[in-house]
């Protein structure tokens, strides 16, 4: 993982629930940015993850 990018609706909401990167990233966070956000595509999530990965040939 190279980078995470995060989109919320409700960031409060969403830093009670981040731990959960504890367990998928054991050894490094990857970089990335946090955005609050009014809405997203489909309005009933609240969510939304971006993510770019580098594999090696």
């Amino acid at each position: 993982m190279v980078k995470e990018d995060i989109f919320t609706t409700d960031m409060p909401k969403f830093l009670e629930a981040a731990a959960y990167r504890t367990k998928i990233y054991t050894e490094q966070f990857p970089t990335g940015s946090w955005l609050g956000v009014k809405e997203l595509a489909i309005p009933e999530f609240m969510i939304e993850i971006e993510l770019e990965v580098h594999k090696a040939n």
